[in-house]
């Protein structure tokens, strides 16, 4: 299943004009309108039918020029569903934690990928230094490994655990589930309290301050090549933060 081929995969954040014609204030209708051989009642009858085709056109072009864009899956999109709210999440128990490859854990290679300036502990592995310019704030934020300095920059799962449990990886087995958790298309580091604000929450709930879009549309992407459905709303707020 592609969800098995997903780890280590790089996703590519992909980043309407609308015009309104306006109409000729005389209704169209009435141009060739022969009066001499006409009645007054007959006048008025098709004054009144003109007018309400011709309002009733305007009334269309003006709908096309301002309505939301319609939130309709395209190629790729994950399927549309609702989350499974029934199921039990326990993060620890379902999808472990972070794993360790060659000595070097998955949270440590994330900060070795997204911060710049980095400085390494005698081991190659740990990160004790850094800046991270952080793509949901823009700010740029400077890392310290320290008991009460590390929780500065986190790492955060772009489609949550939790949200992915009750989206279809509760039917997942422990491996696919660990990793998926480890999955670096899947990891982001950003600021602390950000990161915290955000939970289990989708797109619909929460979007970063920077560069929406591109969050939302890697929200998808994820979500489509690991085989989760993502909510309407979910579906929606892409479109939204994208137009």
């Amino acid at each position: 299943m592609l969800r098995k081929l997903a780890a280590g995969v790089t996703t590519l954040a992909v980043l309407s004009v609308v015009a309104c014609a306006m109409h000729d204030s005389r209704p169209r209708a009435f141009e060739d309108v022969d009066v001499e051989r006409t009645t007054p009642l007959t006048q008025a009858q098709e004054f009144v039918d003109g007018l309400t085709q011709e309002l009733g056109n305007f009334g269309e072009t003006v709908q096309e020029g301002f309505a939301t864009p319609e939130a309709t899956p395209q190629a790729g999109d994950p399927r549309v569903g609702t989350l499974d709210e029934s199921v039990k999440y326990n993060r620890g128990e379902q999808f472990g934690g972070w794993a360790t490859i060659h000595g070097c854990d998955t949270r440590n290679v994330i900060l070795q990928r997204d911060l710049r300036d980095i400085t390494l502990d005698s081991d190659g592995c740990r990160v004790l230094t850094g800046v991270l310019q952080d793509p949901y704030t823009g700010a740029s934020i400077n890392f310290t490994r320290g008991q009460d300095t590390s929780r500065a920059v986190q790492i955060d799962h772009i489609v949550p655990l939790e949200y992915a449990f009750r989206a279809g990886a509760h039917g997942w087995s422990q491996e696919e589930r660990e990793a998926f958790a480890n999955a670096p298309e899947n990891l982001q580091a950003t600021e602390g309290s950000i990161n915290a604000s955000k939970g289990s929450k989708g797109p619909a709930a929460f979007l970063p301050p920077a560069d929406a879009c591109t969050y939302a549309t890697k929200f998808l992407e994820v979500a489509a090549t690991w085989e989760l459905i993502v909510t309407q709303a979910d579906l929606d707020a892409k479109v939204q933060a994208c137009s």
